[in-house]
């Protein structure tokens, strides 16, 4: 059973059971930017179910409106229902539509401790959904942690939960306005948020299960080695340009119109267009721990596909001091995309058009160098142990024999992603149909490979059925 879970949209403030209180202008456009989002996600929602609280009854109003769907109530998502009843009425109504799915629009505190529910987290309390907040639950994964969730009082044979993802009003917002990098930082945001509070095994329910372990703490340490680098970047930018701005204020007239040529032309005057100069060498104990952490990823994600694969197979010496001399800070360059300075640039255009002063043109740049080093810092982590990580399987796959890979996405794969899986097994040298022979195929690409084997080859009739499969 599939369904989506909705906080209802921004309200009035007043006392959480007042049944009366109503939605916000506000509101009602995040409740419109969501229900939009969820058209270009999937046409399988036919039903909204809501509360009798009136807040919730005019979320779910536009939801079905937007949506061409019908919307009916249930007491029993309400702002104080317990998860256990609330799971119970969900599925009754999830299963008289059968395929198609379901969009509930819940209430805190309830929906918070009904989702921390779903995910075998105790931290019930310190989940909080925004207003308008919409995220994608399937209760029929296979048990994809290690463990069962049968046993646990109120949901039933069967129930198992998976978070496949979470998205907030912001994010769905600066998505319309096309800004790719604050798209992706926000969902960062998001996911790091909810990962500290998530138990199955922690964070392990939102990305990756299979590997996170092994990887996570090694992400951290070269998120942290990235973001002190573009950090100190920043501040050379800054330095840079800081004692232009009182001088190109007094050279370009003040215009208080938003996107005026007058306002661009200001931001072109006072940023240089070429950043380079601003960039400079890495350390050699930076380097030294960035070149450890991927070392790490590649020896543990060795050990790991052995051990599943019953093999003594090792990790060659050679063929990993290559890889850590093509790679080990291999992107941490420095180089700012035309996309970033342009970001840049505008929003020193914007401040300057809304009449900032020179303390008010700082402050944009440092929000935005600052967003820049944070987004690419963690881009920089997830990739390049990814890389490390696969690179790690596919030396003991080739050691072990396996002749057949299968792209595994770990969850839902994003689109980039999809077509690789849809080709299923492919011989081991070969390309996927995104042209890359195996993970990352993309910038925070988070999937990994599966090997085994190819039915009737010589080696089959020499293994334990199933052993030689990668998990």
């Amino acid at each position: 059973m599939k369904f989506y879970l909705m906080r209802h949209a921004e309200a009035v403030k007043g006392p959480e059971m007042d049944i009366t209180r109503a939605i916000t202008a506000i509101g009602e456009k995040q409740a419109e930017w969501m229900a939009r989002f969820l058209l270009s996600q999937t046409d399988k929602i036919k039903l909204v179910l809501h509360s009798d609280m009136h807040r919730g009854q005019q979320t779910a109003e536009i939801m079905a409106k937007e949506l061409g769907i019908d919307a009916v109530q249930d007491p029993s998502v309400g702002p104080m229902a317990e998860p256990a009843q609330m799971m119970k009425t969900i599925k009754k109504v999830a299963t008289d539509l059968g395929d198609d799915e379901l969009l509930v629009i819940g209430h805190g505190p309830s929906i918070n401790k009904f989702s921390a529910w779903l995910l075998n987290s105790g931290e019930g309390d310190k989940f909080h959904f925004s207003h308008g907040s919409v995220c994608h639950f399937d209760t029929t994964t296979p048990a994809l942690y290690g463990h069962d969730n049968q046993g646990i009082e109120g949901r039933g044979e069967g129930v198992r939960a998976y978070l496949h993802w979470i998205v907030t009003p912001k994010l769905v917002k600066r998505a319309m306005k096309d800004d790719l990098d604050a798209v992706i930082s926000e969902a960062g945001n998001v996911v790091a948020a909810l990962a500290d509070l998530i138990e199955a095994p922690r964070g392990e329910s939102l990305r990756h299960p299979k590997h996170m372990r092994a990887i996570a703490p090694l992400r951290k340490i070269i998120q942290g080695i990235a973001s002190d680098y573009f950090t100190a970047q920043g501040h050379a930018i800054l330095k840079a340009v800081r004692k232009n701005i009182p001088a190109a204020l007094e050279a370009v007239p003040q215009i208080k119109e938003a996107k005026s040529p007058n306002s661009k032309k200001f931001a072109m005057h006072l940023l240089p267009d070429d950043v380079e100069p601003l960039t400079f060498a890495v350390t050699t104990a930076e380097k030294n721990v960035f070149a450890q952490a991927l070392q790490d990823a590649i020896t543990k994600a060795g050990r790991q596909l052995a051990a599943d694969l019953k093999s003594d197979a090792t990790v060659s010496g050679d063929k990993m001091t290559q890889y850590l001399e093509d790679h080990a800070l291999g992107k941490l360059t420095g180089d700012w995309s035309a996309t970033t300075l342009d970001q840049l640039r505008n929003s020193i255009a914007d401040s300057y058009a809304s009449g900032g002063t020179a303390d008010d043109i700082e402050g944009a740049i440092k929000t935005t160098v600052a967003s820049f080093s944070d987004y690419r810092a963690a881009m920089i982590a997830q990739t390049e142990v990814n890389d490390a990580y696969n690179f790690g399987r596919r030396q003991i796959a080739d050691e072990a024999g396996m002749d057949e890979k299968a792209w595994d996405p770990d969850g839902e794969a994003c689109d980039i992603c999809l077509e690789n899986v849809d080709a299923g097994w492919i011989p081991i040298d070969d390309d996927f149909p995104s042209g890359d022979d195996g993970p990352t195929a993309h910038p925070n690409c988070d999937c990994s490979l599966s090997f085994r084997i190819s039915t009737g080859s010589v080696q089959e009739s020499h293994r334990e059925a199933g052993s030689f499969v990668g998990s």
